[in-house]
């Protein structure tokens, strides 16, 4: 019995081993190629949702960024409005010194006037008396 050469062999199918082996790798790249797909999915899914999870968070952090400048504009804007208050009210409060420093002084000096004329009538009185206590004294004597 001679052995029989690789080209005529025949497999279970009744194939030639030839053909065999290239659905064998045909079938197996086909397998491999799946696996590595479906482990390129798993692994795709997880960074997909992350991707996913930092593009919304990136687009809610502009929206609150937007708001963020939105609403220090518009604290700048009060700001500068109470400053004018403020500053109004500090030029109405210096006026009101002035105005209490003003009278003050119109007290002090009204005060100097009422002492002078208390003085003047004070002499007066001294006058009236010595001229009344003289003209008594002249009538008595007359008399």
């Amino acid at each position: 019995m001679t052995a029989p050469s690789e080209s005529s062999t025949c497999n279970r199918d009744g194939a030639s081993g030839a053909g065999t082996t290239e659905q064998q790798t045909s079938e197996a790249r086909h397998a491999f190629l799946t696996a590595l797909s479906s482990t390129a999915q798993s692994s795709l899914a997880p960074l997909q949702s992350r991707a996913s999870d930092i593009h919304n968070a990136s687009q809610r952090i502009d929206a609150q960024q937007q708001s963020l400048e939105t609403t220090t504009n518009k604290v700048a804007k009060e700001e500068k409005q109470y400053e004018k208050v403020a500053e109004d009210a500090g030029a109405k409060l210096k006026e009101l010194g002035d105005v209490q420093n003003w009278a003050e002084m119109l007290e002090r000096d009204l005060l100097v006037l009422e002492d002078m004329m208390d003085t003047v009538e004070g002499e007066e009185d001294m006058r009236r008396e010595c001229v009344n206590g003289d003209a008594a004294k002249r009538k008595t004597s007359w008399m």
